[in-house]
């Protein structure tokens, strides 16, 4: 298990963090907020994936909920948290501020 912490949440978003991809086993902080934006981009679409409790840890339930969103923006739904599913989480979120 990779544990990622200490980078802000805003920062990662950004792809300003040192620890630039999240994954399958990673846990900290950073996986924590994660999953808490992407919980609020799940509630606020139709997808059907289950409520994420924000424990820290990036296990089959994150993943899942990670290719859906990687799906809904038309990226490879791989499960990994990079550039572009950053990118793609943010945007959503902003959209859905706006709307």
């Amino acid at each position: 298990m990779r544990v990622v912490g200490a980078d802000s949440f805003a920062r990662f978003l950004a792809g300003g963090s040192t620890a630039s991809l999240l994954e399958l086993g990673d846990a900290g902080p950073t996986v924590r907020a994660w999953q808490r934006s992407l919980d609020v981009w799940r509630a606020k679409t139709t997808s059907p994936i289950a409520a994420l409790t924000p424990d820290g840890s990036f296990g089959p339930t994150t993943q899942a909920a990670t290719e859906a969103l990687q799906a809904s923006a038309n990226l490879v739904p791989d499960g990994v948290v990079g550039a572009k599913t950053r990118r793609a989480l943010a945007q959503a979120l902003a959209g859905a501020r706006a709307g």
